[in-house]
């Protein structure tokens, strides 16, 4: 969760625009916040491997 508590702490200072471009309506400010723990954990750049192993890129 380190990165999130880093991203809580420059969203004081982010335009508004910006932050509607972060985080859209369908996945919202909050929602990232509970998840945040989990997002983190999560070995992102394994699944991106994987999927382009099966669509042969």
């Amino acid at each position: 969760m380190a990165q999130w508590m880093q991203m809580k702490q420059l969203i004081a200072y982010l335009a508004t625009q910006t932050l509607n471009h972060l985080y859209p309506h369908s996945f919202p400010l909050d929602v990232r916040c509970y998840l945040a723990n989990w997002i983190e954990e999560q070995r992102w750049y394994e699944t991106h491997e994987h999927a382009r192993i099966h669509v042969g890129m």
